[in-house]
């Protein structure tokens, strides 16, 4: 992994710590605002930075360089961490944002070295499981058999969405807002 791909690989290990969000109280005193205005600011940010540098063709250390003509994956990862945050409950906004944090790079890693698919899937499904079952059992009181079905919905979905490449969505939303939105959807019916 050159250089570039190093800061890439740490940058996105670092967007799983974006659920700190939810330590934040309502109400920041020090600004005097409430701490959902913090998201839509940093998110205002990044399209800010995002469209100067579309307009002007610019490179940032760590795109790739089909992300020249296109939304970055930054921006991508910062629109699902905004509706993780904001939408979702909080278990399953943490798993989702630390489950692609952690396991996006590795499947990453894993296709460039394996040619077999399954080489670069089922690590990851593990890994993720191991992510939400961690999460979950400290954060909720959850059955069992609830928290064995969010975490195999949200390994196996997760997983699925980071395999699936379009230009126009990229796998860090993806990854992030495909088992929030399972995970949430069973969360509120069972």
């Amino acid at each position: 992994m050159d250089n570039w791909g190093l800061l890439r690989r740490t940058i996105h290990l670092m967007i799983g710590f974006t659920p700190l969000y939810y330590a934040l109280p309502d109400e920041l005193p020090i600004i005097g605002t409430d701490h959902w205005v913090i998201l839509f600011i940093g998110l205002l940010m990044v399209a800010v930075i995002e469209g100067v540098r579309l307009s002007f063709g610019l490179m940032f250390p760590g795109l790739r360089p089909y992300e020249r003509h296109q939304v970055a994956s930054y921006v991508w990862a910062s629109v699902g961490v905004l509706v993780a945050l904001w939408l979702m409950p909080s278990e399953v906004g943490t798993v989702c944002i630390v489950g692609m944090a952690v396991t996006d790079p590795i499947a990453g890693e894993l296709r460039k070295r394996y040619r077999a698919p399954m080489a670069s899937i089922l690590p990851p499904i593990a890994i993720y499981g191991a992510i939400c079952l961690t999460i979950i059992v400290q954060m909720t009181s959850w059955t069992w058999e609830l928290i064995m079905i969010m975490c195999a919905v949200g390994s196996v979905s997760a997983i699925l969405s980071e395999r699936w490449k379009t230009k126009y969505l990229d796998d860090d939303f993806l990854m992030i807002v495909v088992p929030g939105m399972l995970m949430t959807a069973l969360a509120l019916t069972l």
